[in-house]
């Protein structure tokens, strides 16, 4: 007898913490951020091209570009290339090897400085280097991108991402890899309203473990929360699909 009150008391105390987060997490109040990068009439697309095209696209085209970029070791923010899931090649070990070292395998962002002026981006750092998020907000200085209206910054890493927003609050923030985990896992308990999100654009592909990621569920708290959508990197043949979601933009891997 004993046991079965020790059960329903413990059933008691759970659905009545349960009920207790839930509702806390709904009476959050959130505002839509209103920002340059939002203003468009249409889906954005973002194209991902193979790091072979990467110097022919931002030199010839206006199109909107996803970047992976890392730091060297004497500080020079550089695009590199990833292999086909999205990681970096650390068989370059850019951040522990000077400019010099892999010149021929990255090219030097300030590069670009001209032809970033003239389209929406994406940078990913792709590194969790030293002092990554002090060089990261130099460079954008340096390429007179400091008020932040064309680009979103997304990383893996969460404590790069708090980093750079604690100096540039103002910038727009893509989500991190924990933050990811961490709304799915919110989502499978039925919590997904107290999950917490320091992001403003959620940007993930269409599939979480060969399961679709953008549930029902999902769509309606980032619609809560006023929270954008980029769906990507996925293949061209992916993108019909992912405009059903209604994004606010999506990244097409070439």
């Amino acid at each position: 007898m004993r046991i079965i009150q020790a059960i329903l008391a413990s059933l008691f105390v759970c659905t009545v913490t349960f009920f207790t987060v839930k509702f806390w997490g709904l009476s959050q109040p959130y505002s839509d951020y209103k920002h340059p990068f939002y203003e468009t009439s249409e889906v954005l697309i973002f194209k991902k091209p193979q790091f072979a095209q990467v110097e022919q696209v931002l030199m010839n085209t206006n199109d909107n570009i996803y970047l992976d970029i890392a730091n060297t070791k004497d500080q020079k923010v550089v695009i590199v290339a990833t292999n086909v899931d999205q990681t970096i090649d650390h068989t370059k070990d850019v951040r522990n090897k000077l400019f010099a070292e892999v010149e021929k395998d990255v090219l030097p962002l300030d590069k670009f400085k001209d032809q970033l002026q003239k389209r929406r981006i994406i940078f990913n750092l792709v590194e969790n280097a030293i002092a990554g998020h002090l060089i990261f907000t130099d460079t954008v200085k340096a390429l007179g991108l400091e008020k932040g209206e064309n680009f979103i910054v997304t990383t893996p890493y969460e404590v790069l991402a708090k980093s750079i927003k604690e100096l540039q609050p103002t910038f727009l923030y893509g989500t991190s890899q924990p933050e990811i985990l961490k709304l799915k896992a919110m989502e499978s308990l039925g919590l997904i309203e107290a999950a917490t999100m320091r992001a403003d654009v959620l940007i993930y592909p269409l599939t979480y473990y060969k399961q679709p990621f953008y549930s029902e569920t999902l769509q309606s708290e980032l619609k809560r929360r006023f929270k954008k959508t980029i769906v990507g990197p996925i293949s061209a043949a992916e993108v019909d699909e992912a405009r059903k979601l209604n994004p606010l933009g999506i990244i097409i891997q070439e």
